[in-house]
């Protein structure tokens, strides 16, 4: 009775509700008994006043897309798996037997030895051979014909350091340009170097008989000029300039 009550009252709260305060007057629904909360209604009675579940509504829109979980843990690690033919050889190897190491053989007697032998009979001497062709005369070593070292002023240094320079002249028209004669030779062709122990190293050349635009006198047999070189205005020339020098004559 009392449950079938309960149910009655769950089903029309409302409608109960309005009962009551339409019995208890208006003044008193406003003030008392109208139901703002649900902790104005008992427990065991708010227990009671659910209603049936309805019907299940549409399903709702995809919602977004959730952040990447954490990263598992790392499996352990499987063991290596055996190929076909790597069981089939190592079922092959456990089948097989090693053999055993042969002995090793005994080393051979030396034999005895031999008695020495005769000694054999001397041999005849040789017939003496036939006399070579005489060789042909090798040809004679070059030597120049004349050499000297000249020194800046013209000076022919003494025969300690010349050849065939004995009354050798040299003249000079003007600085850097030397022409030699009296020379006891006939001179073929020159060749002549700096002095080393000059300050400057100048540049040099030497022609046979009377050298171009050098002013040397007729009968002159070797011209020598040197020149020293001029640095001016980033750009390098030369001017003839008394050096030492040595010369060869062949």
């Amino acid at each position: 009775m009392i449950s079938r009550a309960v149910a009655a009252i769950r089903h029309n709260v409302v409608a109960w509700l309005a009962l009551f305060v339409a019995m208890g007057g208006t003044s008193l629904a406003a003030s008392h008994y109208i139901v703002t909360s649900t902790k104005q209604i008992k427990p065991s009675v708010l227990k009671q006043l659910r209603g049936a579940r309805g019907a299940r509504g549409p399903q709702g829109a995809a919602g977004l897309l959730g952040l990447p979980g954490k990263e598992g843990p790392q499996g352990k690690e499987g063991k290596e798996g055996h190929t076909v033919t790597e069981v089939k050889f190592e079922k092959e190897g456990r089948e097989g037997k090693e053999g055993k190491e042969g002995k090793q053989g005994r080393e051979g007697v030396e034999g005895a030895r031999g008695e020495k032998g005769e000694r054999g009979e001397k041999g005849e001497k040789g017939e003496k051979g036939e006399k070579g062709e005489k060789g042909e005369k090798g040809e004679e070593g070059h030597t120049v014909l004349a050499y000297a070292h000249v020194t800046s002023s013209g000076k022919v240094e003494p025969e300690a350091e010349s050849k065939n320079f004995e009354g050798a002249k040299v003249a000079q028209p003007e600085p850097g340009i030397y022409c030699i004669s009296g020379i006891p030779v006939t001179p073929h062709s020159v060749v002549a170097t700096v002095d080393a122990s000059e300050s400057v190293i100048p540049m040099i050349g030497a022609t046979v008989g009377i050298g171009a635009e050098s002013n040397c006198p007729v009968g002159t047999q070797i011209t020598v000029e040197t020149w020293e070189p001029i640095f001016e205005n980033s750009k390098v020339g030369a001017q003839t300039s008394n050096e030492g020098f040595f010369v060869t004559i062949d």
